[in-house]
């Protein structure tokens, strides 16, 4: 049932499904964790997943997701009665998460990579929406408390801004695209049940997009495919064999 409201929910967006600091569906991850859902008769229209901290301390609210067919202001309605659970279980705060790129200065004398920033939230809604992530959450009256990105000055940032939101993204390509859809046949391997080829397979993403496949190999997220993944790799001329390696090192320090 949540998986059908985070695949409504992510048909109906501009992007991509996301991942690192963003969180994505992946249903072994989301049972790790209580989830609040709002029912309309008897269906899940809505869900948020839910990061318990220390009794006492605070509850963050991560994932949440609705399908096109929910009641309108659902989303606001579930937020209050996790509210209202979190208090009765004792919890003193609720986080509702960031705000990105909201606190830039909006001044004719800052400082040039704030003017970008600012530029970004302002007409960068259609890829990421954050003039509605900040509007939503300040329905709740939050108390709003920076946050920093420590990087050099200069040239240095747009590449570590770049570089973060291929992160989040899955690589540089991804950061504007959305989900790959259907699966396109002749399974093969491990089933990924996260990011934009939730559904497919390994192989089957190894014929259509090899980058991807680079790009897992290099996360932690794939080192339980890493077997795959390397003889995927390896079929694509991508990744050398052991025995070749071997033999160029040899090569290297051969005697004259």
């Amino acid at each position: 049932m949540l998986r059908r409201v985070s695949d409504d929910w992510l048909a109906h967006k501009a992007a991509a499904e996301k991942g690192f600091s963003l969180g994505f569906f992946d249903e072994a991850y989301v049972r790790r964790f209580p989830v609040g859902v709002i029912e309309v008769g008897g269906a899940i229209q809505a869900f948020a997943t839910l990061w318990p901290g220390a009794p006492g301390s605070e509850l963050s609210v991560d994932l949440m997701r609705f399908s096109a067919d929910a009641p309108k202001n659902v989303m606001e309605a579930l937020l209050v009665h996790v509210m209202l659970w979190g208090r009765a279980e004792g919890y003193r705060r609720l986080s509702l998460g960031m705000a990105p790129l909201s606190g830039f200065e909006r001044s004719a004398v800052a400082p040039r990579w704030q003017k970008v920033g600012a530029f970004v939230y302002e007409h960068g809604e259609a890829f990421y929406g954050f003039q509605g992530l900040r509007a939503f959450k300040e329905k709740f009256a939050p108390e709003w408390e920076p946050r920093y990105l420590a990087c050099p000055g200069g040239l240095a940032l747009p590449r570590v801004l770049a570089d973060i939101s291929a992160l989040i993204a899955g690589g540089y390509r991804r950061i504007f695209i959305k989900a790959a859809g259907p699966p396109p046949g002749r399974p093969s391997g491990s089933v990924l049940n996260f990011g934009r080829y939730a559904g497919w397979s390994l192989g089957e993403i190894g014929r259509k997009d090899i980058d991807y496949i680079e790009w897992l190999d290099r996360t932690p997220i794939g080192r339980q495919y890493r077997e795959e993944i390397d003889a995927i790799l390896r079929a694509a001329g991508r990744r050398r064999s052991a025995d070749t390696d071997s033999t160029e090192r040899r090569g290297l320090f051969r005697r004259r």
